[in-house]
């Protein structure tokens, strides 16, 4: 992979795309599951029983997970590459 130029505003905005691309089916399914179980919440007499706190446990961990694999391949995007 080549290293953006962060400087050239075209690049920029075509990185930026890019890393909003990544992992998208991802961050929709871990933010209906964190909806899911505030549904499942209210639905139960708004307190948190054992299937709303899993499937909040459950969104927000992947949605921890997308951010961490974001991260990673940005860092691996801007690494220099090996002389």
């Amino acid at each position: 992979m080549t290293r953006p130029n962060l400087k050239d505003p075209d690049e920029l905005t075509a990185y930026k795309r890019e890393l909003r691309g990544l992992y998208k089916v991802w961050r929709w399914v871990g933010l209906a599951v964190v909806l899911a179980g505030v549904v499942v919440m209210f639905v139960r007499g708004g307190q948190f029983d054992l299937y709303s706190g899993a499937l909040l446990f459950v969104g927000w961990a992947i949605l921890i997970a997308v951010v961490i694999q974001r991260t990673r391949y940005h860092k691996r995007r801007m690494a220099e590459p090996a002389a």
